[in-house]
């Protein structure tokens, strides 16, 4: 029997067919789509509170179009620059924004919740195209299995986690939402009493595609050509039964056109990689044989390849050839079966947009192969189920040998991708891990290295991230990005000079970026070249009027020379300019202090909390009010931050210290302070530091608990007794109080718990990438 009418794609086949199994069982479509939601949820359970990274910087937290849902026009369009070039998932955004401000677990949830429908979709899509006539009764023993297994694979496989728990990706899964939406009307129009209504829901659903990712503009193409291959038997019939949806679509393409001619101009990463177009196609084949290798065998998975063009020409001769036979069997089957060669044309025409003649400067990235997974799977399944069928008329053993191996295998395929996707998703949960694994995996990718530093650097650990930005500067010296960096990390560690060398090659690669200019600037003020970094700010200022951060350097020199007033109206200009920028808000708020303003300041520290979505950023900010006596509010920032994060070690930390030692009453809570030392000490098995037991011995002495302190305090001072820091002698005077069954309380920065002081911030250029 040929194999194409075996597979029910050919011209004709058997009537009937019997069950693989001896039993057959016709699972409800909702028991299916509750089976495998539960099965996604396990799998990425563990992405909901992952913070935000990368893109989701300048897409989402600097996005000021997603800050309000009314007037719904400014969701839609950036006022003297042009409409939102990707309308839907930017208003997707501005409703997470509205739930949840800028917390990452209203984001997450939204993305999974689109992954979820989107394989529900899917679901349908493949349930509905095997029961269609073309088929016959071919599939009809095997609907369930065919529509859950190809699917589950889809939902679960690990190439899917860069569209799913990366924030900004949600361009790419929300685009296959829409597509598969798409196709699920178009079938249930075939079948419905009432058509038209059918196809006004697969028009706005093409629209929807179009408004959430350009790679979706030949969906109107893939409609027609399924349309054509599975549902009317010509042209003329198309156009006769279904004219209003395709000029509906047509109507979607206009709008589409028209959206991205006045769009604002999207920005990648690195602009200073390019290649010509001719380049770029020439390796896509290499990359696309790479995509079909992690369809098969997902690892290693890479979040930023900065995937090098090839030079020569024999590295690029396996993919040519893959791609010629790829091509070459799709020519055929238009011939002989042309519903053998839509799968073939759908993988094609959705990577096409971005992995043919198009120079988009990442000549490979992850989540363009999410929705042409699909047509990779469904092949692999339908064409696994052809041979099985094939073996079973051969040898009558075949069915009993599918019986007792083939759910068990499959089960255990499935639960082999859902624990991979599970593992992946603890990378995004820490984007220092993330970009730790992208200098293992790429090593020649500078800024995978200039990324990781930047993680290393906001932690403080600024040796480790020079150290990195020295890798990422060799492998691209001309990158002004990286060398302003690099400049500023240099500058934090008391190397001025060479920090400046590093500026100025940036400064000279781009004398019209105004923020290196202003990174500049920040190195002259941290040397304390005041008159020089007020001259970098205002040369900044006269490049980019419109540049809030040079303005809030102009306030940091006013600070320093002790000029508040002018210094206040110049973070309160920039703030007008950028009213979303948490750091001008902090800013203020320290000016407001040293004016001697508490109110002003408290409310300016409140709004910079609301403007933060990282916990660690919400700790730090907690406790600088607690440095200026605002208890109450250091107390809430704390506990939210701990919230967020419920084993962060260092709000842990410092809400246990405030909590036992503050001089406010209605802060102080003994208990809570012991259970939160406890928790620090029992993550520090088997050693215990002097500074967690003196922590610990404060917190039982607010609790009454005064031996116990005493206790602690001895076992603190015999752990400290080779140390010389100049916190130790306190440990005695701490342990005097307690023999007197006297608690401490203090209202300065506790020394005993070590934690640094958070300073001022330092506002470094980050990077994009291109979608």
């Amino acid at each position: 029997m040929p194999f194409t009418k075996l597979l029910g794609l050919g011209n004709g086949g058997p009537s009937g067919q019997t069950s693989l199994f001896r039993k057959d069982r016709v699972w409800p479509p909702w028991t299916l789509g509750l089976l495998l939601a539960v099965a996604v949820i396990l799998a990425y359970s563990n992405s909901l509170n992952s913070p935000f990274t990368y893109d989701d910087y300048s897409d989402v937290l600097e996005q000021v179009t997603i800050r309000h849902l009314w007037p719904l026009r400014d969701v839609f369009y950036l006022p003297g620059k042009g409409f939102m070039n990707r309308p839907l998932v930017n208003l997707s955004f501005a409703l997470d924004y509205a739930l949840g401000g800028l917390r990452p677990f209203a984001f997450h949830l939204t993305n999974l919740a689109i992954h979820i429908c989107a394989s529900l979709a899917l679901l349908g899509v493949i349930r509905r195209s095997l029961s269609l006539p073309v088929f016959g009764e071919r599939f009809k023993a095997h609907i369930s299995a065919l529509a859950l297994v190809p699917t589950a694979f889809w939902a679960l496989h690990p190439l899917a986690t860069e569209s799913v728990s990366y924030i900004t990706q949600r361009y790419e899964s929300m685009m296959a939402l829409f597509v598969l939406c798409t196709f699920y009307t178009v079938l249930r129009s075939v079948t419905s009493p009432r058509p038209r209504l059918w196809q006004a829901w697969a028009v706005l659903s093409c629209l929807l595609a179009l408004g959430s990712k350009e790679v979706a503009v030949s969906l109107p193409v893939l409609v027609l050509l399924f349309d054509r291959f599975f549902l009317a038997g010509s042209f003329r019939e198309i156009w006769r039964k279904r004219k209003l949806l395709y000029i509906g679509m047509l109507l979607s393409w206009g709008i589409f056109a028209y959206i991205q001619l006045h769009a604002v101009p999207r920005t990648f990463a690195a602009s200073g990689f390019t290649i010509p177009w001719w380049r770029y196609a020439l390796n896509q084949p290499k990359v696309i044989l790479h995509y079909l290798r992690l369809a098969v065998w997902p690892h290693p998975l890479v979040f930023d390849y900065f995937w090098r063009p090839e030079t020569a020409w024999k590295p690029l001769v396996p993919g040519m050839l893959m791609l010629a036979v790829l091509l070459g069997l799709t020519l055929w089957a238009l011939i002989r079966s042309p519903r053998l060669a839509f799968l073939s044309i759908f993988f094609m025409a959705i990577l096409a947009p971005t992995s043919s003649v198009m120079p988009i400067l990442d000549l490979a990235v992850e989540h363009r192969m999410h929705l042409p997974l699909v047509a990779v799977i469904l092949a692999v399944v339908l064409g696994l189920f052809a041979l099985l069928m094939r073996l079973k008329a051969r040898i009558p053993k075949a069915s009993t040998l599918a019986r007792h191996l083939l759910l068990p295998g499959l089960a255990c395929i499935l639960a082999c991708l859902g624990i991979l996707t599970f593992l992946r998703n603890e990378d995004y949960r820490d984007p220092l891990d993330l970009w730790r694994s992208v200098t293992l995996a790429a090593p020649n990718n500078p800024r995978g290295y200039n990324n990781y530093a930047y993680q290393l650097a906001e932690r403080g650990r600024q040796v480790e991230a020079a150290q990195a930005y020295d890798k990422a500067v060799a492998l691209a010296p001309n990158m002004g990005l990286f060398q302003s960096n690099y400049g500023l990390t240099l500058a934090k560690l008391g190397r001025y000079q060479e920090g400046l060398e590093h500026m100025r090659i940036a400064v000279k690669s781009e004398p019209s970026n105004s923020k290196y200019i202003n990174n500049l600037g920040f190195v002259l003020l941290m040397k304390g070249s005041l008159d020089n970094a007020a001259t970098c700010f205002k040369t900044a200022q006269q490049v980019n009027p419109q540049d809030e951060v040079s303005l809030a350097g102009l306030a940091s020199v006013l600070y320093v020379q002790g000029d508040l007033a002018k210094a206040l109206e110049y973070i309160q200009k920039a703030i007008r300019i950028n009213p979303y920028v948490p750091n001008l808000r902090e800013h203020q708020a320290q000016i407001l202090i040293k004016m001697g303003n508490t109110e002003d300041a408290r409310k300016a520290f409140q709004a910079t909390i609301r403007l933060q979505s990282s916990a660690e950023k919400i700790s730090d900010i907690g406790w600088s009010m607690h440095a200026h006596g605002l208890e109450p509010d250091a107390l809430a920032a704390l506990r939210q931050a701990l919230a967020m994060v419920p084993t962060h070690i260092k709000t842990q930390i410092r809400l246990a210290w405030l909590q036992a030692a503050s001089s406010d009453p209605s802060v102080r809570n003994g208990t809570e302070a012991v259970r939160l030392a406890k928790a620090v000490l029992h993550t520090q098995r088997p050693i215990r530091s002097p500074e967690t037991l003196d922590l610990l011995a404060v917190a039982q002495a607010e609790a009454g608990r005064f031996p116990e302190a005493q206790a602690s305090l001895r076992e603190a001072l015999a752990n400290s007794k080779d140390r010389k820091e100049p916190w130790i002698p306190s440990l005695e005077g701490h342990l005097a109080l307690f023999e007197k069954n006297q608690p401490y309380h203090e209202n300065r920065l506790p020394k005993s718990a070590h934690v640094d002081q958070p300073g001022g911030s330092v506002m470094v250029a980050s990077t994009k990438r291109n979608p």
